[in-house]
């Protein structure tokens, strides 16, 4: 039985035709087509990496998936827990201290709310602000805000994950941590991820879909054909052999 099934599903928008203030009372509409039909199936253990030039209607699927925003038409079901990651950090109060937010955060997420005192260590020392988990988040830099977020987090295994270009959080050390906690998480979840970054999809996903102007343009059981035919068809770029780099 599949995790995720989208079925169907189509999104439009109404957008103004004309944006002059004093034509407001007479002011006509059009409904604009960001998602066209999409159809797509996930299983556990899967993760599926979303490619598209901006504007092809990525971050609107993971809405509408996550909940945050409802199809025009068509429908999304998920089987299980779904732990959104589209804006991390949307929920801390800069006035609490790291300890108070983590629980706070996780009680937003609502995936686990009562959290231990090791567990919460856990989630300091991955976000390396030990030493600053007493102080209160307004004190914090924005990658030392950013790195605590992704860490409460990715410290819950839901059913379901998405992540809306949640990893480039952080030093590029940081970054291959959260790499190499989504890899564990995907092994009990279904993950799926957008980003403009070819190399962490290589990384991270097992297939792929690409998105042009709303529609699906081609599914791919491989990661990194997809990433070779997104560049050189969509992006028009001379493609970057990934499998050779993750076969070193």
């Amino acid at each position: 039985m599949h995790v995720v099934e989208i079925n169907n599903l189509c999104k439009s928008f109404r957008v103004a035709k004309n944006e002059h203030f004093w034509n407001f009372l007479n002011r006509e509409y059009k409904d604009t087509l960001v998602l066209d039909n999409i159809n797509l199936k996930a299983s556990k253990g899967e993760c599926i990496g979303f490619l598209g030039r901006n504007g092809s209607g990525k971050s609107t699927l993971l809405k509408i998936v996550s909940g945050v925003m409802e199809p025009s038409e068509g429908e999304v079901i998920l089987r299980g827990r779904i732990l959104p990651m589209l804006e991390i950090g949307t929920g801390f109060n800069p006035e609490l201290d790291a300890i108070q937010n983590i629980k706070l955060y996780s009680a937003l997420l609502g995936l686990n709310a009562s959290l231990s005192e090791e567990q919460i260590d856990e989630i300091i020392d991955f976000a390396e602000v030990a030493n600053s988990k007493y102080k209160p988040l307004k004190f914090f830099s924005s990658g030392m805000y950013m790195r605590l977020a992704f860490s409460v987090a990715s410290f819950q295994i839901p059913e379901v994950i998405i992540l809306d270009e949640v990893l480039a959080v952080g030093d590029p050390s940081f970054q291959k941590k959260c790499l190499e906690r989504m890899t564990v998480m995907k092994t009990n979840s279904t993950l799926l991820f957008v980003s403009h970054n070819m190399l962490q999809i290589s990384q991270i996903c097992d297939k792929c879909v690409i998105l042009e102007n709303g529609k699906v343009d081609s599914y791919f059981e491989d990661v990194f054909e997809g990433i070779n035919y997104y560049e050189e068809k969509i992006l028009k770029i001379q493609p970057t052999n990934y499998r050779k780099n993750f076969e070193k």
